[in-house]
């Protein structure tokens, strides 16, 4: 129900998204080459709001070197802190991939 909210706000974010979906409810949003960082935080922050709405969530799994300060890979994340705790009983000196998971885990 919600690709029809999502493909609205994506395309008054920026003309010209590419956009693929499967019937699991899972997508892919491919931007055109050339965006600022601004405009790629823009843009995914126009998908999580409408997302939101539907109990949904847009992770990033690539995007332009120059736009990865920019944007926030994981989102809102509601299990943060018991993903801390438990990184932190398992991991405790923090070794183990060191930063790489939701919230610099």
């Amino acid at each position: 129900t919600a690709l029809p909210h999502l493909l609205t706000a994506l395309d008054k974010a920026r003309p010209g998204i590419a956009v693929t979906w499967s019937g699991s409810g899972h997508g892919h949003v491919g931007l055109p080459a050339g965006l600022a960082p601004g405009d790629v935080a823009a843009v995914l922050g126009s998908l999580r709001d409408v997302l939101a709405g539907h109990n949904g969530r847009a992770i990033v799994r690539y995007t332009p070197q120059e736009a990865r300060g920019a944007i926030d890979f994981w989102g809102p994340v509601p299990a943060l802190a018991l993903m801390r705790r438990v990184k932190d009983q398992f991991d405790p000196d923090h070794r183990l991939s060191p930063g790489r998971f939701v919230g610099g885990i």
